[in-house]
């Protein structure tokens, strides 16, 4: 056994030695003068862009404003990432005095993601959906049943997912106009002068959005 190991190491040593002492073993792909892949590798397009959307819809049946915007990184225009934020307002009854309306507002936001469907055409569509969190309430001076002005105030946080259909137009190269339908779903809401708050639903809209397309 002793003398096979020796005559095994000696083959090896005159093999190696054999060899151009330049060349090297080949134990994978040499990726010596291969340059590596990024976002801006052959026709991939980076954009970016900033927008604005106005929403209506309704809450527990009373008509309810929404406001907001949204920024986003465009990965090879069929992709959208960033953060998007949204604020509301409704007049709902009070139920602790009669003839009294209390306005609700609030707010939420979070992670935004948009795949994009065919973004060269002039009429395209994107599937916008945030996650989040945010909160619900209200702050304000009501009149009581003496005719006394009474501050009350009172909010609760909510998480939330919002998903949507967006028809967006591409006007210019840097500006875009959409419209579109999204849906809103929250955690419960507990407010004491409101009851059973539910801020779920459909809300329309449209939206105006500049940056590089």
């Amino acid at each position: 056994m002793k003398k096979f190991f020796t005559f095994l190491l000696i083959a090896l040593g005159c093999s190696l030695h054999g060899q151009d002492s330049t060349e090297y073993i080949d134990i994978g792909p040499n990726y010596d003068n291969e340059p590596i892949e990024t976002f801006q590798s052959g026709n991939y397009h980076n954009g970016g862009f900033f927008g604005l959307d106005f929403r209506y819809g309704q809450i527990e049946g009373e008509n309810a404003a929404f406001g907001g915007g949204k920024a986003a990184y465009i990965m090879n225009r069929s992709l959208e990432i960033g953060v998007a934020g949204m604020l509301f307002y409704s007049e709902q009854e009070n139920i602790l005095f009669e003839d009294s309306n209390l306005g609700i507002g609030g707010g939420y936001g979070g992670l935004y993601v948009a795949p994009v469907i065919k973004p060269l055409k002039k009429v395209h569509l994107s599937i916008p959906i945030v996650l989040g969190a945010g909160a619900v309430g209200y702050d304000e001076d009501i009149r009581g049943q003496q005719g006394r002005l009474i501050h009350v105030d009172d909010w609760d946080e909510i998480f939330m997912v919002q998903g949507g259909l967006n028809l967006v137009f591409n006007v210019t190269s840097f500006f875009q106009a959409e419209i579109g339908l999204h849906y809103l779903h929250t955690t419960d809401i507990e407010l004491d002068m409101v009851r059973n708050l539910d801020i779920t639903g459909l809300t329309g809209g449209f939206g105006l959005r500049f940056g590089r397309f």
